[in-house]
């Protein structure tokens, strides 16, 4: 199924019945929305669903395993995107040219949850190694993954860097409406 990880729809869903769906193994979910119980679902071909009604605030799904709790996830409904986050996949890199630093590009609310409908573009600029490309994985787009920048797709993108150079590699990415974000990894 496409299923996104959100619990953000527009004011007009308010509400409404909407499907929520967990992947599971577990014997049983218990379904909360802004910590009331809206219901139960067992798994079928391990995916579990639920019908509810829309609101604002959060979802959670509780895991039972044979009536034990093995498991729990909330979704929250996020605000307006407002900042960039970037986190280096690891922390050191090797020196040697051919070593890559994967970077995850998120775009944030206010309360650093990825805004999944976020699209804006962004740029990216490196110190210290050389940008192999800027990528968001949507299948329709247009970018150029070997340029320096692309449209975030679901809130999201990575770069991809490299270095020859023994020291710090930075990356900071920055779009017109948003705050900027900005990682490092060490290179030996």
């Amino acid at each position: 199924y496409d299923v996104d990880e959100t619990w953000t729809f527009e004011d007009k869903y308010i509400g409404r019945p909407i499907k929520a769906e967990t992947y599971t193994d577990a014997d049983m979910i218990v379904w909360y929305v802004n910590d009331e119980k809206v219901g139960e679902s067992v798994p079928e071909k391990g995916i579990a669903t639920i019908c509810t009604k829309y609101q604002k605030g959060k979802i959670t799904a509780i895991a039972y395993k044979q009536g034990v709790e093995c498991s729990r996830y909330t979704l929250h409904t996020t605000g307006e995107a407002v900042a960039i986050d970037v986190v280096a996949e690891q922390q050191e890199l090797l020196a040697d040219n051919r070593d890559l630093c994967y970077f995850d590009i998120s775009i944030t609310d206010s309360e650093g949850r990825i805004v999944v409908g976020a699209e804006n573009e962004i740029t990216c600029t490196v110190t210290g190694g050389e940008l192999l490309g800027i990528f968001s994985g949507n299948p329709c787009n247009e970018d150029q993954y070997t340029s320096d920048c692309c449209h975030a797709f679901k809130g999201r993108a990575l770069a991809i860097v490299r270095t020859k150079t023994a020291g710090t590699v930075g990356i900071t990415v920055y779009s017109k409406t948003l705050a900027s974000g900005h990682a490092e990894a060490v290179a030996k």
